[in-house]
């Protein structure tokens, strides 16, 4: 039996989107991690088969060395959680997702800022409901560089591998947020600038996951990106939810939807089966 291990951050914890199994962490029971291993036939509540540790917000820095503190919660690095390796276990039943690197850019966190400044509700919420390092780190925030957002992945990567040499490293990419029906204007408050440079920095994640990827053994980038822009803010069948008042409050604003995460668990899905099957040609 295949087990999973599920790293990172928002995009694959699934706030706001019920039932929560940790609100601290923004981590839903029906988020793609926990979809992927059901239809795996793994017992979500097994942590022998299924271990979640994405928690909304964190950064690289918070998968690979930092702690994190989320609500009322200080979780430890997330490598620093894995279960002890125990005596022949090389990995090779294991498969690790991962989804991260958008927190480190400021991706998300500047769509969160703007929608804050410009709107009268999210001005609101700024002065009376968010702490001053709160409202600081949103005008003043620490953005790496794609280099260091590299190196992170790189450290990362080798670190799994060296501790489970054979297990399967999945980077699932993040949802698009923007796609070909994505008016200005309409679908979102901002300008075409701002949609443009919110694609180009999706389109450097992508970049980004190709070269962590590379030509490292067993690790292979899910292509959810390409896949999901016809699904993006804007769409008939949208898989991420919009800025709206509604989706801040229920913590899920610019962020996949239940819809969006059932779809990257069936991609998730197909994509592993077929590299099984792959694996097992002569």
């Amino acid at each position: 039996m295949v087990r999973v291990i599920s790293l990172g951050s928002s995009f694959a914890a699934g706030p706001g989107i019920d039932p929560q199994s940790n609100l601290d962490a923004g981590r839903s029971f029906n988020n793609y991690p926990n979809l992927f291993a059901r239809k795996l036939g793994l017992d979500p509540t097994d942590t022998s088969q299924f271990l979640d540790l994405t928690v909304s917000g964190a950064t690289l820095l918070n998968v690979n060395t930092d702690p994190q503190t989320a609500g009322n919660t200080t979780f430890p690095p997330q490598l620093d959680s894995l279960p002890p390796v125990q005596d022949g276990d090389d990995g090779s039943d294991l498969v690790i997702t991962i989804t991260g690197g958008g927190n480190d850019m400021f991706y998300i966190g500047s769509m969160f800022a703007w929608t804050l400044k410009h709107t009268l509700w999210g001005k609101l919420v700024t002065w009376l409901l968010m702490r001053r390092e709160e409202r600081e780190w949103l005008e003043q925030p620490t953005v790496a560089t794609p280099e260091q957002v590299s190196q992170r992945f790189a450290f990362l990567l080798d670190s799994l591998r060296q501790r489970y040499p054979k297990a399967k490293i999945y980077l699932v990419e993040y949802f698009a947020m923007i796609g070909p029906d994505t008016v200005a204007g309409k679908d979102v408050g901002w300008d075409q600038q701002q949609i443009q440079r919110y694609e180009e920095t999706a389109e450097l994640l992508q970049k980004l996951y190709k070269q962590a990827a590379g030509d490292r053994r067993g690790v292979h980038v899910v292509p959810l990106a390409e896949v999901s822009k016809k699904h993006a803010l804007g769409s008939p069948e949208p898989w991420v939810s919009d800025g709206s008042l509604l989706n801040f409050y229920r913590h899920g604003a610019y962020h996949p939807n239940l819809r969006g995460m059932q779809a990257a668990s069936e991609i998730l899905l197909d994509f592993h089966e077929k590299l099984q099957s792959q694996d097992k040609c002569p």
